[in-house]
């Protein structure tokens, strides 16, 4: 490789945020569902999305230029395979993760890097002056969007999970921090003799609640609210926890895991953790990029490897038993009690 090819390469890596912001922008005035299957000039979309006709062209020349949405002659644009992940009706969106990543508390908090690396606090809370989830109690709109991702996120792979792993060997099932229930509906959904639970905050079970109704399964499926440091509901055969740990430091991912471990009493018992695995082997690894966003928007969460993890079930008097990657990105942790 020569020196000219490896400052372009740094140049296009520093200058990045230029593009994910742009991204961020593009998503909220919802340009891809405007275009659609459509073409429309940069008047129009200008139109459309009250901007300033010439600063919209230079940004979404930009995009074009990187292969997001295709430059056609006399400044018109259509839709293409990547920028229509940021349409609404995608069945892979990634618009809403978009949005997230450009809000100023998300944004601001990325920028306290240095900052974040010499104090040891996240960026978020120094941005912020609170821990993120703190902040999204009091901020309704953030807060909503955040859970609608999970969701979102959850029902993207949620019938990867199903399918990779036999959830009808259990009668009872409590999904500890599982938000607005999509793991949860997905498994009722495949196994009708299967009986679940909710664990979440009171003010997602409350919402959850009313989505179990709707869909019929109050019968079925039970919304607890508590706080999993202190109590988790007993007499279950099996405990998820799915993306839960890695907003955690180990202090905490052990109390929450004991928490866990003291309700298993029988050896049929289990707890499955869904996570992504860090693989220090792999080159250009996106759970490092995750791993980073978590250490600056999460108060000590992180991405682990399988290595850290067992270290985490050793001290909580937890077993793994079972490790199964699938081709979600996440992989399935089945746990036993070590005792």
């Amino acid at each position: 490789m020569n020196k000219e090819n490896v400052r372009s390469i740094l140049a296009n890596m520093v200058m990045s945020r230029t593009i994910s912001q742009s991204l961020s922008v593009a998503a909220k005035l919802d340009i891809a569902d405007l275009l659609g299957e459509g073409v429309l000039n940069i008047y129009e979309i200008s139109k459309l999305t009250s901007t300033n006709i010439s600063f919209l062209y230079r940004m979404m020349r930009l995009l074009a230029n990187f292969d997001i949405f295709d430059e056609l002659p006399s400044k018109n644009f259509k839709n293409n395979d990547i920028s229509s992940l940021l349409r609404t009706d995608h069945p892979n969106s990634f618009k809403l993760m978009a949005i997230w990543l450009g809000e100023k508390p998300i944004w601001q908090s990325i920028n306290q890097l240095q900052e974040c690396l010499k104090t040891g606090k996240s960026g978020f809370e120094l941005q912020n002056a609170y821990p993120l989830y703190d902040y999204l109690e009091n901020n309704n709109s953030l807060n909503d969007l955040f859970h609608t991702i999970m969701r979102q996120k959850t029902r993207l792979i949620g019938n990867t999970i199903v399918k990779n792993y036999t959830f009808n060997k259990f009668k009872s099932i409590v999904d500890i921090g599982g938000g607005q229930g999509e793991l949860m509906v997905k498994i009722l959904s495949t196994h009708t003799d299967i009986a679940g639970a909710i664990f979440d905050l009171p003010l997602v079970t409350q919402q959850t609640m009313s989505l179990i109704k709707n869909l019929g399964l109050e019968d079925r499926c039970q919304c607890i609210p508590g706080d999993f440091f202190k109590i988790i509901p007993d007499n279950y055969d099996l405990y998820i926890l799915m993306n839960v740990l890695h907003n955690w430091d180990n202090k905490n991912c052990i109390r929450l895991l004991k928490n866990c471990s003291k309700n298993i009493h029988r050896t049929d018992q289990r707890i499955i953790i869904i996570e992504n695995i860090i693989d220090n082997s792999v080159k250009n690894n996106f759970n490092l990029i995750r791993d980073l966003e978590m250490m600056l928007i999460t108060t000590g969460g992180k991405e682990r490897t399988l290595e850290e993890f067992n270290e985490l079930f050793k001290s909580s008097n937890l077993k793994l038993i079972n490790a199964h990657a699938n081709n979600s990105g996440y992989s399935i942790l089945e746990l036993c009690s070590s005792s």
